[in-house]
């Protein structure tokens, strides 16, 4: 976000300066090639967070999928058995019809 800032700041300091009539044109273009540079950078770190912060979101929903899992099968182990295999059965036809 302070990127961003830094970047409008420069463009700004260059309008300012050119529209008051400075004479060194190079000095004001300079400035804004570099704010277009800096905007840049921080619009595509802005769209690397985006993109990085979605797939986490998806793979804590994964993880907590599989943990569902797993804790469910381990309870299973404490039943003795026939009703210990009914329940896998049943675990199992469960998760696949959530898919």
């Amino acid at each position: 976000m302070s990127f961003m800032i830094i970047g409008i700041l420069i463009i700004i300091i260059g309008a300012i300066g050119s529209s008051i009539g400075l004479k060194d044109n190079n000095q004001y273009n300079l400035a804004y090639i570099s704010g277009i540079i800096v905007e840049f950078i921080s619009g595509t770190a802005l769209i690397l967070y985006r993109l990085n912060f979605k797939q986490i979101n998806e793979t804590s929903t994964k993880l907590y999928q599989t943990w569902k899992y797993l804790a469910a099968f381990k309870k299973t182990e404490t039943l003795g058995g026939d009703k210990k295999n009914d329940t896998i059965i049943n675990l199992i036809y469960k998760f696949v019809e959530e898919k």
